[in-house]
């Protein structure tokens, strides 16, 4: 930390002089009044956690430890102050990971070679030992003495002048604004390494540099040079004569902020915490210990095992729900994110015992619970202050995620009385949280719910002890500055009441979306990630180069952006992909749609390397299922763009591969490689190649015989003015790439056919049994189904004025090949004349050239490797 102005300690007197409210933007506010909570009023110094702490040890000193365990505390803190007189010896430079382990090192060598040295004679023998340890209690209870004396003075709660900002990027930039607003200076932790704050902070504000960022789980315990860093800002304050406690430290959201032994060690270093005390996280982390106090609230939580502690525990879980419950989930009651989580859909006894045994080599504490498939992701925010006094924010629908990262949040649409209920519930499940823990949840917080509206229950998730990257999506609805609430709870001002809160509420509907810098991973890649335990399709963008970045101004949107990121940076991909926020506010949630649409259509993030997920989030906001916001449930919106990423990026890389290294063979690599994705993405991408006009798209030279196939269909499709009908039926998540692809080369789609009741039943059925991947399953439904395929056969073969014949056995078999209900692939009618009328049988209707018949048929056989028969027989009356 370099010194700036009039450094630190003047800093503290200026901003002590008095509370500067600054001013909050129009529309938002801070929910605490100017009046201290009744625990801020009585609050002496004494009683923060840097007191106790070390009178805690003064008295274990001096009253309860053995010799050798009163040297082992000594050793602990002779070596910690060395290194932070070493480590401030670096202060306004950057300290690299390496550099921190070797002055942790040279502290080590220190105690061994001075320290000790120096105390040798007393601790040669027993005698002198034992009198000098004595005199170490004597000097621990002078001390004591000390601290007991000044407890009676000690200083009322005072506000926080420095506020101590333990994050990076978009969340660095919020508190910092926060922090200008209420009249305090900032320290800003930085690594040396990522994107300089100059021009973000103010005259006086300051970095202050740490090893690394760290983030729990990717790290191990005895790894944690962070909280080694803020031994050493603890130790310079104090040198410089600043009570770490006028220090507040807001984690932000992400890294540190639901790390409890993070939290523990800087309340033990005396800092004043943005958030709930150590215990309460500790407590709520995990998620075993949370579903119990939610239960107790009236709260609805998926069936669980509760702690699994053994295999024969979990399999009574398991044999009492087989036959009721068809996923299981097993979950690490600490874990987040969708880390630590493991879908068996249903399993035999046998993979659920292996997937069990597993989990207890990995995991200290996981429970098996009841997964519920059919949900929406809903939040309640709420804030709360040292008194227990609870205030709610507007709820948000976070249901459309990939990677189990969230993409796109907005208002739930929820009524009063389910949010009064809810809110009353919760407040239940706070209030009992203080009374396990001993400490009143202080700060804001989040209950996350999963909302199955077939039964309308909300289902108990988890308690996110901190601010969430969707906050403003309740703030723009509801009014409130959240950050700097946070800041003003932990000065121990009161929060206002519920009722001042809810007459703020501006009404309509905010959407928020997540602007990243990633890009679509390829299938080797995710083959990858998959190896170890991830799937993902998306990835960071490393070494990018921003050239052209502009954002659209418009009313009723807001940008919360890393304020580093502009023209002429490099991207490293160390960090989050995450650069910003894009928040818009209409007046109902299509207005907010349209809107969203004009922001992040009109983004421009361009240079060498850089991709965004820009036409991930346009994509989702076009999908009916979104637009339509009745079954987002279902969560086809995402999954259906995501699909169409992956078939476009790797017709790109295929088509990149042919055009560089085009040999007479590449085309049959690229079937090879076509066979090892899965069969939708195989089928579908072939028809993306074929339809994009590959030779005229990537100026391929396609050789062989499917390239002449892929050249005649080209031709055909655009040069024929003949027509007949092709019905065929795809599952309803590759409808839109069947319109767009026909569409594309020429083929104008006429109607959509309805399903008449018995195929929507088969349909079901079919999609159950794929995703369960029970072959007999699926084989003994088709076989139930044999009626219902010959009243598709009588319609077809009635409307077509052609004999339609199904064989059976052959269509059987295609239909156990297809993939995600894929029904009569190669289901090909010829119309007698050009009018097509509706016709129930068929899922869908396109006008296509005669001569395209035999060439789909073709295509079909080919395609597949072998000689395959049409499920529906076509031949004249």
């Amino acid at each position: 930390m370099k010194k700036q102005g009039n450094g630190l300690a003047q800093a503290v007197e200026r901003a002590s002089s008095g509370r500067n409210d600054g001013e909050a933007p129009p529309s938002m506010r801070p929910a605490c009044s100017g009046e201290l909570t009744d625990y801020a009023k009585s609050f002496t110094r004494a009683r923060h956690s840097d007191f106790t702490d070390r009178e805690r040890e003064l008295t274990d000193i001096a009253e309860k430890f053995d010799a050798d365990e009163t040297l082992a505390l000594v050793k602990a803190r002779v070596i910690e102050e060395d290194f932070c007189r070493r480590y401030m010896a670096q202060a306004g430079r950057p300290v690299t990971e390496n550099e921190c382990e070797r002055l942790k090192a040279e502290a080590h060598d220190y105690y061994e070679n001075h320290w000790k040295s120096a105390h040798r004679l007393e601790l040669s023998d027993a005698a002198k030992r034992e009198r000098f340890i004595e005199s170490l209690r004597e000097q621990a209870r002078e001390e004591l003495a000390q601290l007991r004396e000044a407890r009676k003075g000690s200083k009322a709660f005072p506000p926080s002048v420095i506020t101590f900002v333990a994050n990076r990027g978009e969340i660095a930039c919020r508190i910092v604004e926060s922090s200008s607003k209420a009249g305090k200076r900032t320290l800003v932790a930085h690594d040396g390494a990522d994107l300089s704050y100059e021009g973000v902070l103010s005259a006086g504000d300051d970095v202050f540099y740490v090893p690394a960022y760290c983030d729990r789980g990717k790290r191990a315990e005895h790894e944690r040079l962070d909280i080694w860093s803020m031994k050493a800002l603890a130790f310079r304050l104090r040198a410089e004569g600043i009570d770490p406690f006028d220090v507040a430290v807001h984690p932000g959201w992400g890294f540190n902020s639901e790390d409890d032994a993070w939290f523990n060690e800087m309340e033990r270093l005396g800092f004043r915490m943005v958030g709930p005390h150590s215990t309460v996280i500790r407590f709520l982390g995990n998620k075993i210990n949370a579903t119990q106090v939610a239960r107790q609230a009236g709260l609805s939580t998926p069936e669980s095992s509760g702690k699994v502690e053994s295999v024969d525990q979990a399999l009574k879980f398991f044999r009492s729900n087989a036959g009721r419950i068809k996923t299981f989930l097993l979950k690490d009651a600490l874990g987040g994110g969708g880390h630590g989580q493991l879908l068996l859909k249903d399993p035999t006894e046998r993979e659920f015992t292996g997937a069990v045994e597993k989990f207890l080599e990995k995991y200290s504490v996981f429970s098996a619970d009841q997964f519920l498939d059919k949900t929406r992701h809903i939040e309640f925010q709420f804030l709360s202050d040292l008194d227990g006094n609870v205030v709610f924010g507007s709820p948000r629908d976070c249901t459309q995620q990939r990677d189990r990262q969230k993409v796109i949040e907005e208002t739930a649409i929820l009524s009063r009385e389910t949010q009064l209920m809810m809110r009353e519930r919760i407040r239940s499940f706070l209030e009992e949280i203080g009374r396990r823990t001993g400490h009143p949840y202080a700060g804001a917080g989040t209950f996350e719910f999963l909302y199955e509206p077939a039964s309308d229950t909300f289902f108990f998730l988890e308690v996110n002890t901190r601010l969430q990257v969707e906050h403003p999506v309740s703030a723009h609805c509801d009014g409130i500055d959240y950050v700097r609430t946070q800041l003003d709870i932990a000065d121990g001002y009161r929060l206002v009441s519920q009722d001042e809160v809810d007459s703020w509420s501006r009404g309509g509907h905010t959407m928020e979306a997540r602007v990243c810098l990633e890009r679509v991973l390829s299938e080797d890649e995710r083959r990858i990630y998959l190896k170890s335990g991830h799937d993902r399709t998306f990835g960071p963008v490393a070494g990018a180069e921003l050239a052209r970045f502009s954002l659209k101004k418009m009313e009723g949107l807001t940008f919360y952006r890393d304020l580093r990121i502009g023209e002429g940076i490099s991207w490293s991909g160390k960090y989050d992909s995450m650069i910003m926020k894009a928040v818009v506010h209409g007046k109902d949630r299509p207005q907010a749609i349209a809107l969203m649409k004009q922001a992040v259509g009109g983004m421009v993030i361009e240079g060498r390397e850089m991709s965004t997920n820009k036409e991930l989030i346009l994509g989702i906001l076009d999908e009916e299922e979104f637009v339509k916001g009745e079954t987002l449930e279902n969560r086809s919106s995402v999954k259906n763009v995501v699909s169409h990423l992956q078939i476009k990026n790797e017709t790109r890389l295929l088509a990149k591969t042919l055009h560089e290294r085009g040999t007479p063979n590449e085309l049959e690599r690229l079937y090879i490689h076509l066979h090892n994705l899965t069969p939708l993405q195989a089928d579908v991408l072939k028809a993306e190649l074929a339809a994009l006009g590959a030779v005229e798209a990537f100026k391929l030279s396609l050789v062989g015989a499917r390239g002449g196939i892929v050249r005649q269909v080209i031709t055909m499709l655009t040069g024929s003015k003949e027509s007949v009908s092709i019905h065929t039926t795809i599952y309803p998540q590759a409808f839109y790439l069947l319109v767009k692809i026909l569409s594309r080369i020429g083929a104008e789609p006429m109607t959509v056919i309805k399903h008449f009741a018995e195929r929507e039943i088969m349909g079901r059925k079919m999609k159950d049994g794929l995703e369960r991947h029970d072959p007999e399953y699926l084989s003994h439904m088709i076989s139930n189904e044999k009626e219902a395929l010959r009243r598709m056969a009588a319609e077809l073969s009635r409307d077509s004025g052609r004999s339609v014949l199904l064989r059976e056995k052959k269509a059987k078999e295609l239909l156990l090949r297809s993939f995600m209900g894929e029904m009569e692939k190669a289901s090909i009618v010829t119309r007698a004349t050009g009018q097509t009328q509706g016709n129930p049988g068929a899922g869908l209707v396109f006008e296509v050239s005669e001569r395209m018949l035999d060439v789909f048929r073709v295509i079909l056989q080919r395609e597949r490797g072998e000689e395959i028969e049409e499920s529906f027989h076509v031949e004249n009356r």
